[in-house]
């Protein structure tokens, strides 16, 4: 995962990575990019879609949760509402070959 991880790093251009506090270390379970916007995050996901490259969003943000509707939750519209909106979860599994990697990678860069 530690590779995937680097190889996603090094090479895809234009987004930013997910990461947990800085008071903690990272355990790369699941790679998530962040893009500019909305709008870029959809385009890349469109391609993704007609690439057949597998990906999911972002967990959706707790005060959106049925439970949660109509009250003033802290955080609400902040780091979560962004991370949902421009975020990406793209494949990180460790079978993952090179060469899907590499299609991951050129998919987003076409779009960024």
């Amino acid at each position: 995962k530690k590779e995937i991880t680097g190889n996603y790093h090094s090479q895809l251009k234009g987004v930013t990575f997910q990461y947990g506090s800085n008071h903690s270390s990272n355990v790369i379970w699941l790679n998530t990019i962040l893009f500019n916007n909305k709008k870029q995050r959809d385009a890349a996901s469109n391609n993704f879609r007609l690439e057949g490259i597998d990906y999911r969003l972002p967990f959706s943000p707790m005060s959106d949760q049925p439970a949660f509707l109509g009250l003033d939750v802290r955080g609400a519209h902040g780091v979560a509402d962004s991370v949902h909106s421009r975020g990406l979860s793209v494949p990180s599994s460790v079978t993952l070959s090179e060469k899907s990697q590499q299609r991951v990678i050129d998919a987003v860069n076409k779009i960024v």
